[in-house]
């Protein structure tokens, strides 16, 4: 559903596409042209949780893309570099190799600040106890 003028109005998804952490596409059957879906950006989206779950299922493959990225703190210093993604019940880890070991930092998108696929580098702002171990 998306609210439109204070009305939830049903659409239903044709297939999406995630493109990195916070983005992706969803193309719904209604809207058929470019002109049309611009009508519907910054709209809220409603989605029953196992819609949700059959289209968006975040797992270690979703995030592959950033092994090899350096992760930079909140004050774009450098922390190491992602070696390797790691999946638990339930949150996605990096595996980040730094100078006094190997952290595993939660995916947390509220704590992803910018990823930056031309840089290939990514900047959290985590706790720093993180890396204390």
């Amino acid at each position: 559903m998306i609210e439109v003028k204070g009305q939830h109005l049903p659409f239903f998804v044709k297939s999406t596409e995630i493109l990195g952490i916070d983005e992706g596409i969803i193309q719904f059957e209604e809207i058929t042209t470019p002109e049309q879906a611009k009508t519907y950006n910054g709209k809220e989206l409603m989605l029953e949780s196992k819609i949700v779950a059959q289209y968006f299922k975040k797992d270690s493959a979703d995030f592959d893309f950033l092994i090899g990225f350096e992760l930079r703190n909140a004050l774009n210093e450098k922390v190491g570099v992602i070696n390797e993604i790691v999946e638990n019940t339930m949150q996605v880890f990096v595996a980040v190799k730094t100078n006094a070991g190997e952290p595993l930092i939660p995916l947390v998108d509220d704590w992803i600040l910018e990823v930056n696929k031309k840089g290939k580098y990514i900047t959290m702002d985590f706790p720093a106890e993180l890396l204390d171990f």
